[in-house]
């Protein structure tokens, strides 16, 4: 559910709910129309996305920019393009390492 949404409660509205049921149950959209003029779409409410019982820390993000360049000097990169191309090219039989 979005923020900035209006919660509109739909009891007193049966034909409304029924419908509003049916999108919850199968996810699909519904669009309304009136006079061949698209007013609005029905959409199933999504959950929140999990995170796994854990927010992301300042701590977190700095030990990830803490792995960029680990591999430096590590790995010949010229080589591996080179490689890459070769194994990439559909005539030619892969090389042996």
């Amino acid at each position: 559910m979005t923020r900035d949404a209006t919660v509109i409660d739909i009891g007193d509205m049966p034909d409304l709910a029924r419908l509003a049921r049916q999108v919850a149950s199968d996810g699909r959209l519904r669009v309304l129309r009136e006079d061949g003029t698209d007013l609005a779409v029905i959409a199933p409410a999504r959950e929140p996305r999990p995170t796994h019982g854990r927010r992301i820390t300042a701590a977190d993000i700095k030990a990830t920019l803490a792995t960029f360049g680990a591999w430096k000097d590590n790995v010949d990169t010229e080589r591996l393009k080179r490689d890459r191309r070769e194994l990439q090219e559909p005539d030619r039989p892969p090389r042996r390492l």
